[in-house]
């Protein structure tokens, strides 16, 4: 690997390693800002080599690129209940805990399975996502398999992650542009306003989020909860 990744000098993002250039206060691709490159830089010194996974498993072309520890645990995120998902398969729905408020998300009954996966009834691809014993979901969140993308839906609003062939895939949710940078080692870190907001990992069948501030435990559930689909998903289509 190239000591530029390394080198305080260096004008590549420590995150994603795109050459941000001279002059730019953040890095172009995933929006790290700039004044965060040398925590980033530090910690990163002493961590494994790991690589970044800018491909989409199934739907578009694969770019990998080799980086130091670019999932920093090292880096500072607000606080918030730690969000665990998992999925309970026979029973076809998803228990979530967020903190110790256990939600559920249940598969939708207008939206089971395609031809693709009829064989199969223990995956969905679109879920409707409740807050304890509340009967009315708070949202629902839609794996659309052939484009990669995650879509979340509350009353008539939608959001929905734009995948990037080479980078980060993006979320524009509640004005805010999130970005969301993936290994492939299942570690996965989500910027807001260009800071770390977001830090967890993906497993099999569970997704844990360990790191994000309360205010945003809504956003960080659905996406968990997408994260979830995609891998059962993946996991029946390989």
């Amino acid at each position: 690997m190239s000591s530029d990744h390394l080198e305080t000098g260096t004008h590549r993002c420590p995150l994603c390693g795109t050459d941000a250039g001279v002059d730019s206060a953040k890095c172009p691709d995933c929006g790290l800002l700039r004044s965060l490159w040398s925590e980033y830089m530090a910690s990163s010194a002493v961590g494994e080599a790991c690589t970044v996974r800018f491909d989409r498993p199934y739907a578009t072309p694969s770019r990998l690129a080799t980086l130091r520890s670019p999932v920093a645990d090292a880096v500072s995120i607000p606080a918030g209940p730690e969000i665990v998902a998992i999925a309970d398969l026979p029973k076809r729905v998803f228990r979530i805990d967020v903190g110790r408020t256990p939600w559920r998300a249940i598969p939708s009954p207008s939206d089971l399975c395609g031809p693709v996966y009829a064989s199969s009834s223990l995956y969905s691809t679109r879920y409707r996502i409740f807050r304890a014993e509340e009967e009315t979901p708070i949202a629902t969140v839609s794996y659309q398999f052939s484009e990669d993308n995650i879509l979340i839906e509350s009353g008539l609003s939608r959001w929905k992650t734009e995948t990037n062939s080479f980078g980060p895939s993006h979320i524009l949710y509640e004005g805010t542009d999130f970005t969301i940078v993936e290994t492939v080692t299942g570690k996965f870190i989500v910027l807001g306003h260009g800071q770390p907001v977001i830090r967890g990992w993906v497993r099999s069948r569970t997704v844990t989020i360990e790191s994000h501030p309360a205010k945003i435990s809504v956003f960080a559930t659905c996406l968990a909860t997408g994260f979830l689909m995609r891998t059962l998903l993946n996991e029946l289509a390989g």
